[in-house]
């Protein structure tokens, strides 16, 4: 890749992202875990991603509410939103999310919603849009 790649994976079971991680890593990009929106948050703050894939259901701040705040603090950043359960793609959009990724999820697909995020991203040179 001409540009490392730094993705954030949140998700509160630590299992779905030392599989997310790993499948990532891969590929050839860089990742960091959070646990939670909160610790997502904080990390967001220190480093520079380039995009964030979060579970919708967490405890405390759910994916949604997370992929809100990242539009307002964090507009540069897109958000893939993933669900092991009934995703409600349409809110997930509203609220900002470029996509929406079902658990357990497909290798390809989710490398083609990184492909599309990442070059809507660079070619527009704009925010993603939201809110």
């Amino acid at each position: 890749m001409d540009e490392e790649v730094k993705i954030l994976v949140v998700d509160d079971d630590a299992v779905t992202r030392l599989i997310m991680r790993r499948f990532l890593n891969c590929h050839g990009y860089y990742t960091d875990e959070a646990a939670d929106a909160s610790e997502a948050l904080s990390l967001l703050a220190q480093g520079n991603y380039t995009l964030l894939i979060s579970d919708w259901r967490m405890p405390g701040m759910d994916g949604l509410g997370l992929c809100r705040r990242i539009r307002k603090d964090f507009p540069k950043v897109p958000v893939i939103i993933m669900s092991g359960t009934a995703l409600k793609e349409e809110e997930a959009l509203q609220a900002g999310a470029v996509d929406c990724l079902r658990k357990p999820f497909d290798g390809e697909t989710l490398c083609l919603m990184i492909a599309r995020a990442l070059s809507e991203r660079s070619t527009t040179g704009r925010e993603i849009p939201g809110d």
